[in-house]
């Protein structure tokens, strides 16, 4: 029994200290965190492990501790996925089912090891109730999230290949990147299937562009990370509208906001 007790304790902290983490959630009171993290159920993840299932019934918020995940959506052909969204330490997942009683809209996987504290319905929704300042934090993640499934598609019918593959390098150094003595390491956790499918191209169109810019000298590629060799050549290739002056910054997980899944500044 005095076991027991110490993992449940254990398992409060790791919750109370992710929770402390998320932007949505910072908007409370510690003491009322400290009252809601005994509620939540922490779990960890392996690479590649489902973590929350499209068609589940959605009964809790996921805050992702440490990690990274995609959330996807399933070819109509069964035949490959498309993922619209990647979540980092700090961001949520699984706000719709929270407020319309459907079932969870996207499947969510790891892409690295993960660790997810999930927040039950009953304790949140009174929360909000109570801590107006956290409703309009988790309803600023769900316009975010909106308006980066809305640029995504916008990308995609618009963009041709190589505008859509930058712009999701430029996203994904935003959240862990460093810059070395080759340019900027962009890790990333992906594999070239999956980066393919985040961008809604096929990986052997992928493969073929990587391959070209490994030829000019632009990059180079490897399992799970990109170093990009020369960011402001890589640039003059793209049409000036995607173009932006701070083209690639190193920045490590966690310090910031991450921009939305095409790369742009969010409003």
């Amino acid at each position: 029994m005095l076991r027991e007790s110490s993992m449940s304790d254990s398992t409060s902290a790791i919750s109370l200290g992710i929770l402390s983490r998320s932007r949505v959630f910072q908007a409370a009171p510690v003491a009322e965190l400290e009252r809601l993290a005994p509620r939540c159920t922490f779990q960890r993840y392996r690479a590649g492990t489902e973590i929350a299932y499209r068609g589940a019934p959605g009964d809790a918020l996921g805050v992702i501790g440490r990690g990274c995940a995609k959330g996807t959506l399933p070819s109509p052909s069964a035949n490959g996925e498309l993922i619209v969204a990647i979540y980092v330490p700090g961001e949520v997942f699984g706000e719709p089912p929270l407020f319309d009683s459907r079932p969870r809209t996207v499947t969510v996987s790891a892409i690295t090891e993960a660790e997810v504290t999930f927040v039950p319905k009953p304790d949140l929704l009174p929360l909000l109730d109570r801590r107006p300042a956290v409703s309009i934090r988790l309803l600023e993640a769900v316009c975010d999230k909106l308006r980066g499934s809305l640029d995504l598609s916008l990308s995609i019918r618009f963009l041709d290949l190589p505008s859509r593959f930058y712009q999701r390098l430029l996203y994904l150094s935003r959240y862990d990147s460093m810059q070395d003595g080759n340019g900027v390491r962009i890790h990333h956790g992906l594999s070239q299937q999956e980066l393919a499918d985040s961008i809604g191209a096929t990986r052997e169109a992928l493969n073929k562009l990587i391959s070209e810019w490994k030829r000019g000298g632009l990059l180079d590629y490897g399992r799970g990370y990109v170093v990009v060799r020369d960011p402001a050549a890589l640039a003059q290739r793209l049409p000036a509208a995607i173009r932006q002056d701070a083209i690639f910054g190193p920045r490590e997980i966690g310090q910031g906001s991450v921009p939305d899944p095409t790369g742009k500044p969010r409003a």
